[in-house]
C-alpha cells in the first residue's frame, strides 16, 4: 500500500439540500471500486512515492485527479498489477462543505464535474478547463503552480 484517502462526506447545512447522500455514496463507490479518491478526500502518499510520481502536477485543475492517475499507471509499471490500491481509512470521512451544491444545485454541480472529467480524459487540457470552470485565464507566475 502506497496511498490512503478518507472516505467522502459533506457537511450539511439547514435547509438540507435533497441529493447530497447519493453524491457521498456515488464518490465513495468511485474511491472504493475504482480507486479513484479525488483531492477533497485528502489523498495521502509517502515522500518517497510522492517524488516517485513526480509530485504533484503544476496545473489548476484536476491536478489530484491527475496525480491519482500517474500513481495508478506507474504501480502498474513497476508491479504489473491493475492499478495503484489505495486503502479509504475506516472511519469518519472528511467533510466537504456543501456551499457549491447549495450554489449551484445538485444536478448541475454533478454534471459539471463529469463533464471535466470527461472532457479531460478526452484530451482536453488542464488551462483550457480552467478557463471554461472558472470564466477566465490561469495566470502563471514564473515557473510556479497557477494562481487563481
Amino acid at each position: 500500500m502506497n496511498c490512503t484517502a478518507f472516505s467522502f462526506g459533506i457537511k450539511y447545512q439547514e435547509p438540507f439540500i435533497v441529493g447530497l447522500r447519493a453524491v457521498e455514496i456515488c464518490a465513495n463507490i468511485r474511491a472504493t471500486a475504482f480507486c479513484l479518491p479525488y483531492g477533497d478526500q485528502c489523498l495521502s502518499l509517502s515522500r518517497r512515492w510522492f517524488n516517485f510520481v513526480g509530485g504533484y502536477p503544476d496545473q489548476g485543475l484536476m491536478e489530484d485527479y491527475e496525480l491519482v492517475h500517474l500513481m495508478r499507471r506507474r504501480a502498474q509499471m513497476i508491479n504489473g498489477i491493475s492499478g495503484e490500491k489505495f486503502v479509504i481509512l475506516p472511519g469518519p470521512p472528511v467533510l466537504c462543505d456543501d456551499r457549491r451544491w447549495r450554489k449551484l444545485g445538485v444536478v448541475k454541480t454533478t454534471w459539471t464535474n463529469s463533464a471535466l472529467v470527461n472532457l479531460y480524459n478526452e484530451g482536453m487540457g488542464a488551462d483550457e478547463l480552467f478557463e471554461k470552470y472558472y470564466g477566465k485565464k490561469i495566470e502563471r507566475s514564473g515557473g510556479g503552480a497557477g494562481i487563481f
